[in-house]
């Protein structure tokens, strides 16, 4: 690869520039793709300019540099955990590549523009600013603004990132078709069955699954839709998705563990409920946590996914517990059942959410053995395919030909307790027996 001097024109990073003597500041990373033929794949400008207007030389003494890393060993990791210990010579003879900054005296801003190829792989950039011994006559503002040239409309995006727009449009097209005819079959009504099926709180939970996956992919595709057009996107949109994705996926869990349980089903008794809420606010408020502090162009590790850190492991750890609890639960209720098909519908439950509980450890397999330019995109897409299979799943349990829902153990208003058969549940005096 080579840097060559182009005119630019993306994700935007931008900044205040630290006011010390001597500071390593990480701007941001981006991931370009590659071209064999060794043409141009990718730009970047950098514009420094002043907070007021002054005409003084900036910097007045010292230096101000720029540097390029790509992810080889012998630059970026090599630098990475010695950052803040180097000299700057060592910083300078470890980068990819050093711009020299300064702002003449009478100008009041500087652009600086810089083209990238490579014809090896896709590789991840990092972009730092280090001062060395710099005297500060006024404060700065820094704008870096970068771009995969040859992408088209997904120019904006990283490497990493780009496709994940239609990813988030198929899911949406398959969660509203579902959700749809979910719905339509959640009205069925028959005269065996005069309680319809939108009434039992499992439809209302997958149903809340369902319109929560669909809204989260529609706040994701607006939020790219913005970042294609300016390299900013709307991240408080993006924050919303995070959360309503979050909802969607905590609503299969709980359905999993309290259909476990034989809730709703055969009883209304709920064994150990603090700690059932307790873990399920610990795994959705870990999730939105770990999804919000996971955007990979402001992160300066080199580790790309989730499961890959601290607090991921963690929430990988509390999601096999819960599933072992599910699975010792489910056991219990299939021992305690006598009904054939309550014991079918248990069987295929506990075939259906192991699979669907699969998502988690093939996707930390795959963050660990997919190549980092292509890592976020493979496992934000086994996630999304997963949540799909788990509400399909679910749907075909609680309103196929195994469904155990029915008016002894749906909830109604008060109103319609004689008219339609149902009545309280009472969920602390232990399990209340159903009939098959």
């Amino acid at each position: 690869f080579i840097l060559i001097g182009v005119p630019a024109s993306a994700t935007v990073f931008a900044g205040d520039v630290p006011t010390k003597s001597f500071f390593s500041h990480f701007i941001g990373k981006f991931c370009y793709d590659f071209d064999p033929s060794n043409r141009n794949v990718g730009e970047l400008k950098l514009t420094m300019s002043r907070v007021e207007k002054s005409n003084g030389k900036y910097p007045a003494s010292g230096k101000l540099i720029f540097l390029l890393f790509d992810d080889e060993g012998k630059h970026w990791k090599k630098v990475r955990d010695s950052w803040q210990e180097s000299t700057c010579e060592d910083k300078e003879s470890s980068a990819s590549d050093t711009v020299m900054l300064s702002l003449p005296e009478g100008k009041q801003e500087m652009e600086f523009q810089i083209g990238v190829r490579q014809g090896l792989r896709p590789r991840f950039w990092y972009f730092m600013l280090a001062s060395c011994g710099v005297e500060l006559p006024e404060p700065l503002k820094y704008r870096l603004h970068t771009q995969n040239s040859n992408w088209d409309w997904q120019r904006e995006f990283s490497f990493d990132h780009i496709g994940l727009y239609m990813t988030f449009k198929c899911v949406f097209f398959v969660s509203a078709v579902l959700a749809a005819l979910t719905l339509k079959a959640s009205y069925r009504q028959t005269e065996t069955a005069p309680i319809r099926l939108i009434e039992h709180p499992y439809m209302k939970l997958l149903l809340l699954s369902y319109v929560t996956s669909t809204v989260s992919c529609i706040f994701f595709l607006i939020h790219q839709n913005a970042f294609a057009g300016d390299g900013h996107g709307l991240h408080r949109l993006r924050f919303l998705g995070v959360v309503m994705s979050s909802v969607s996926n905590s609503s299969i869990l709980i359905i999993a563990i309290l259909s476990s349980t034989g809730w709703a089903i055969t009883n209304f008794f709920l064994p150990h409920r603090r700690l059932f809420l307790g873990m399920l606010v610990a795994v959705g408020g870990l999730t939105v946590l770990i999804e919000l502090h996971s955007a990979p162009e402001i992160d300066e590790s080199t580790k790309m996914s989730q499961y890959q850190s601290g607090p991921g492991a963690l929430g990988l750890v509390l999601k096999i517990f819960v599933f072992c609890w599910f699975a010792f639960q489910l056991k219990t209720a299939y021992d305690a059942t006598s009904t054939a098909t309550l014991r079918r519908f248990f069987i295929f439950l506990g075939i259906g959410i192991s699979i669907w509980a699969l998502n988690v450890p093939v996707a930390t397999l795959l963050a660990m053995k997919v190549s980092p330019w292509y890592r976020y995109k493979v496992v934000t897409t086994a996630e999304l395919v997963a949540r799909c299979f788990g509400q399909a799943m679910l749907s075909q349990l609680f309103c196929g030909p195994l469904s155990p829902l029915s008016c002894q153990n749906t909830f109604l208003p008060p109103e319609r307790f004689e008219a339609d058969g149902g009545g309280w549940k009472d969920f602390s005096n232990g399990p209340l027996s159903i009939s098959g």
